[in-house]
């Protein structure tokens, strides 16, 4: 979801922190396969961003480059960059011609999520978030460390009346 949001341009974190999610993302995918869902397999965009970062020298090797590039294909059934392709050309088939309204939606299966997906990061003036605020918790016990279960009284009270009774005992063998 990092890398998504850096591919859509919602996050701009260093270099450095992008070459290390993708690497990451990538050996993820190399050890335990591809994870389905929209914003992965089914997402030709942001594997290709992914092979142009760790493709660069000293993030990963040359081979785990290939691996992780053969994964992508063989879940797609396709090359990379004819992945690439169709979705770009599908992209392209879906949005409307510049000047025109956007037509009405032909279907209810069709997701306002999706759409919102797909298209580009608008520029918008910011609007205050609104939710709880964090507090820093005190981690100090606000009382003594003492108990206030009866539970160790009554231990206690028990193993003195066990030496009382043992030492009862010994009293009256002597007498």
């Amino acid at each position: 979801r990092m890398l998504e949001s850096v591919r859509k341009g919602f996050w701009q974190p260093p270099e450095a922190v992008r070459r290390e999610l993708a690497a990451a993302y990538a050996r993820s995918v190399i050890v335990h396969g591809m994870a389905c869902c929209d914003h992965t397999c089914n997402n030709p965009l942001l594997n290709q961003m992914v092979v142009s970062l760790i493709s660069l020298p000293g993030v990963l090797s040359p081979e785990m480059v290939m691996k992780f590039q053969a994964a992508v294909e063989k879940t797609g059934g396709k090359t990379l960059d004819r992945q690439v392709r169709e979705r770009r050309e599908l992209q392209k088939s879906l949005a409307p011609a510049p000047g025109t309204p956007a037509a009405p939606k032909s279907s209810v299966q069709d997701s306002p999520r999706k759409e919102q997906r797909e298209a580009a990061p608008e520029k918008t003036a910011a609007k205050p978030v609104k939710g709880f605020r964090m507090k820093e918790k005190d981690n100090q016990p606000k009382e003594t460390s003492l108990s206030s279960s009866g539970l160790k009284w009554t231990i206690l009270a028990g193993v003195v009346l066990v030496i009382v009774i043992f030492a009862l005992g010994g009293l009256r063998k002597e007498g």
